[in-house]
């Protein structure tokens, strides 16, 4: 498998217990999940669990129950199920994605909903296309990378809740100090990238005494550059991190 397929295909979300919203009985068997986000502005898939056996690819039969999906607010992602050599597997498909890429035309659950329904043969058939594939979970390979180049680790985010649902995924041997980017989430939002990366780089500047900054949301990492030369910090992305780890995994 060629590595530019891996670059395609980084992380994205993950549940670590059981999913309380998805349908009765989705997490009976729970050997894989994979989950479809956004990665440099284009959508892909990612998951969970053990390395599927690629040995397998080309018995592999999927097929995509006409379940209703279910909306998980903790994760801003839409459920839906697969059937993997008759195994119930989740898949999951983040709003951004919705948003982007399958014409959801407001930012809410009906939106989200009405954009699933409308593109699920598309979405089905990335989940379909990509699931034989190596995965990571969405933080595991950039904090793995972080833990080993620093112990004081400055952790910059531009979603306020991040920073109190990922610092518990770093080893508690770790002193994480976590920043928050006031106003830069907005800004993306409004569309003014240049703003949002300014201030990211300007809260980068109270991190300056730590090891290294990990960036906590994927569109922050067109901004690594500057956060790096305003801070004097080694800096560390989910996207970047996770393609060299999957280099790493198909090379190997």
């Amino acid at each position: 498998m060629a590595v530019s397929k891996a670059e395609q295909s980084v992380a994205a979300s993950i549940d670590k217990t059981a999913d309380e919203s998805a349908p009765a009985g989705w997490t009976a068997v729970r050997p894989r999940e994979y989950h479809i986000d956004v990665v440099r502005g284009r959508p892909v898939l990612a998951g969970a669990g053990s390395l599927p056996d690629l040995s397998d690819e080309a018995t592999m039969e999927i097929r995509f129950p006409a379940d209703a999906p279910a909306y998980r607010d903790s994760k801003l992602t839409v459920v839906f199920p697969a059937l993997v050599d008759g195994e119930p597997v989740p898949c999951a498909i983040s709003v951004e994605a919705l948003e982007d890429h399958f014409g959801a035309y407001s930012e809410d659950l009906e939106g989200w909903m009405r954009a699933f329904d409308a593109g699920r043969p598309r979405i089905e058939a990335v989940a379909r296309e990509h699931a034989p594939m190596p995965v990571l979970k969405p933080n595991e390979a950039m904090i793995a990378q972080a833990v080993e180049q620093g112990r004081k680790i400055g952790l910059l985010s531009t979603f306020a809740p991040t920073l109190a649902s990922m610092p518990p995924e770093f080893p508690r041997s770790i002193e994480l100090v976590p920043k928050l980017a006031e106003g830069a989430m907005a800004a993306l939002d409004r569309g003014d990238r240049a703003e949002h990366d300014r201030l990211v780089v300007q809260a980068s500047r109270d991190l300056r005494d730590c090891d290294l900054i990990a960036l906590a949301q994927y569109s922050m990492a067109p901004a690594a550059e500057l956060v790096a030369e305003a801070s004097k910090l080694p800096v560390l992305t989910t996207p970047d991190s996770a393609v060299a780890k999957l280099k790493q995994l198909l090379n190997s």
